[in-house]
């Protein structure tokens, strides 16, 4: 019984320093470039076949909470 308590004890202390070695990390504050792709499948009673996308995005980190991003993208839908 006293090793489950044991084991139990040092499992919830290793935890614990778990925040503080993740605080050591250092934010990456360089610019960064986004490509993405999109697909659209039009739904209900549109007479339209799906379409494809893309677009870029370009942002840089702030902090580790916040990112300015700017995007810009391209969708195309056709029809019958």
């Amino acid at each position: 019984m006293l090793k489950k308590h044991m084991l139990a004890l040092v499992a919830l202390s290793s935890v614990s320093f778990l925040p503080m070695a993740q605080a050591d990390e250092v934010v990456d504050d360089r610019f960064y470039v986004a490509p993405y792709a999109t697909f659209i499948q039009p739904g209900g009673d549109r007479n339209m076949n799906s379409g494809w996308g893309g677009g870029l995005g370009v942002g840089k980190m702030l902090d580790e909470h916040f990112n300015v991003e700017l995007k810009g993208f391209y969708q195309t839908l056709s029809g019958d």
